[in-house]
């Protein structure tokens, strides 16, 4: 059997971006400049313990392709956040049937993991097997108004719904994150700073049919300090130019955490879900990311759902985990809520560009690179 994995340009590309500063805002700007680092864009290698709430997503599937037969594809595709001990908050592209076949042929059997293993590069090589760390899914859903061809023509801040939800059959032994609250949505702004984490390239170079990444720029998590360049009603923009700290393919779904002003001890948010490009440059900008505020009613209903039906096994708190209150008296996880100096990450801040009037085009961050053979 031939195990395929495609080039993800032959799903769509992913994200991209820019917004304007006006003269006034360079001092802004030049206090967010930094050296480029070798990571998410512009970021660093973490490990597990940093932000040990995002996990990879690892895609497995079994599809029937014309003229090339059976395939297997088996590689971490997305990234994902844990929001409940047994559920993973994704894109809705990312769990898109037509991702694994190429928009042609029919998938005969697929299954998602989510792995916290930090490096896996293991994913990228001939005969890929499942990580002993990963958990399998017992079920995910994704938006019912989702449309994987809305991502062909998106640009900027616009409403895809691309969000969806991953349950495990077995809770993970990680502390979830804690989505925004309604409350907490107008702390969403334009300056914002935010942590981004990912298992996609590190670079901008290839991620194409002709042109894949360079060797050991893939597979790897790493983390970055950026900030929020634009807000719209349903999305928002993460970094600007090519010097920002930014997601390209593989970092589908995946987090932006901001900390946020609230009288609870924990103080970091998950607000953003990767989405798609902002323009046709790629991974040169910045990316667009999903309102996780806005989709709340959506998560909270789909998680009782969830338990309702046995797609669930950890049903404490059936919906959203809420933030723990001001008197609460709790033993903190002393890394969940440092910044990420202090967990030895070493990400920087990167500085915004001036607003570039482009085209805008879909995407994708689907982690699909090489072809291989069994």
């Amino acid at each position: 059997m031939k195990t395929i994995s495609p080039p993800p340009f032959v799903i769509l590309p992913i994200l991209c971006l820019v917004w304007g500063c006006g003269a006034d805002q360079g001092l802004v700007l030049e206090a967010r400049q930094s050296q480029s680092q070798q990571a998410i864009i512009n970021g660093e290698l973490c490990d597990e313990s940093s932000f040990s709430s995002a996990v990879a997503l690892i895609t497995d599937a079994e599809i029937q392709v014309p003229w090339f037969g059976d395939q297997t594809i088996r590689q971490a595709t997305c990234t994902g956040t844990l929001i409940a001990p047994d559920v993973v908050l994704t894109a809705a592209h990312c769990l898109d049937p037509t991702l694994a076949t190429f928009g042609f042929g029919e998938v005969q059997s697929l299954a998602f993991y989510v792995s916290p293993q930090a490096d896996l590069t293991s994913m990228e090589t001939e005969n890929a097997v499942i990580p002993e760390s990963a958990q399998i899914a017992s079920d995910w859903v994704a938006h019912p108004e989702f449309d994987i061809d809305g991502l062909q023509s998106a640009g900027g801040p616009i409403n895809l719904k691309d969000v969806a939800l991953v349950f495990l059959d077995e809770p993970m032994d990680i502390e979830p994150a804690i989505v925004i609250t309604k409350e907490e949505a107008e702390q969403l702004t334009v300056e914002k700073e935010v942590s981004i984490v990912g298992w996609g390239m590190q670079t901008a170079e290839g991620g194409s049919p002709w042109e894949a990444p360079p060797a050991g720029t893939t597979g790897k998590k790493v983390c970055a300090e950026s900030f929020i360049n634009e807000v719209g009603s349903h999305e928002f923009q993460v970094g600007a130019d090519a010097s920002t700290s930014r997601k390209c393919h593989g970092d589908s779904g995946g987090p932006s955490y901001m900390t946020v002003t609230t009288d609870s001890p924990k103080k970091r948010r998950v607000v953003g879900i990767t989405s798609h490009a902002y323009d046709e440059s790629d991974c040169e900008k910045g990316g667009i990311d999903t309102r996780v505020d806005v989709w709340l009613d959506w998560i909270e209903a789909e998680m009782i759902a969830a338990c309702d039906s046995g797609a669930r096994t950890q049903c404490d708190t059936p919906g959203i985990l809420p933030p723990p209150p001001p008197e609460k008296d709790i033993n903190l996880d002393a890394q969940s809520d440092q910044a990420p100096e202090e967990l030895g990450c070493g990400c920087s801040q990167s500085q915004r560009s001036s607003r570039e009037g482009l085209a805008a085009w879909a995407l994708i961050l689907f982690g699909l690179w090489r072809v291989r053979r069994s």
